[in-house]
């Protein structure tokens, strides 16, 4: 877990670091000793706590979100289930609630499902990235991540109405975020009808200037 870890931080590329990412987040849920172990490594704490706010990886902005998402979802399943009899588990709540703050957490894990990425692996589980490099989700990944979300925000949002609340918001996030999505694909199957439009009306050219030749 440690050389995972490593590379997560010596990695600038959104693309690396969601891939680490999503594979530290199904392997710490439900499971203390990840934990722990987790939680041991230096600099663990250190590291998410600043790039969660600052992500200073290359990619664009909803590259960034994503993956400011996921670590955010790390440090809450770190902190649901960071075994009770462990020195650190008031120290380490006690350190995100300072550094950080429960609320910015459950806030970032919301920019999750409204990222494109998101959105687009939930589709289907055919990929719908164009390249291998807008792929920083996969459809498995998204269909786990509803519940992971789910007992997130309940911890993080024990006493407050937001947790009843929060899965119609973050559907018409969603929703918004679909729109988008089909607005723009409707864009490029326009623009693509057109092209062919175009080249059928060169290539229909051509053949009767070739025929009057």
């Amino acid at each position: 877990m440690g050389f995972i870890f490593s590379v997560s931080l010596g990695n600038r590329k959104p693309q690396m670091r969601a891939g680490i990412l999503m594979l530290l987040n199904v392997w710490l849920y439900n499971c203390p000793v990840a934990v722990s172990q987790l939680l041991q490594l230096d600099d663990t704490v250190q590291y998410l706590s600043t790039h969660i706010d600052e992500c200073s990886a290359e990619g664009s902005d909803e590259d960034n979100q994503l993956v400011k998402g996921l670590m955010a979802l790390l440090l809450a399943i770190c902190l649901q289930n960071i075994p009770d009899d462990s020195e650190k588990k008031d120290s380490f709540n006690l350190l995100v609630e300072r550094r950080i703050g429960k609320e910015v957490i459950a806030e970032r894990i919301d920019g999750i499902s409204r990222s494109e990425h998101y959105v687009r692996a939930a589709q289907r589980p055919q990929p719908t990235a164009k390249t291998t490099n807008e792929m920083l989700v996969d459809y498995r990944f998204a269909k786990l991540f509803k519940t992971l979300e789910g007992v997130a925000l309940k911890m993080l949002r024990p006493d407050s109405d937001d947790v009843g609340l929060q899965p119609n918001e973050s559907k018409s996030g969603v929703l918004a975020s679909f729109k988008e999505l089909i607005k723009r694909q409707d864009e490029e199957i326009a623009s693509l009808a057109q092209q062919i439009k175009n080249l059928t009306a060169s290539q229909n050219l051509v053949g009767v200037v070739s025929v009057q030749s």
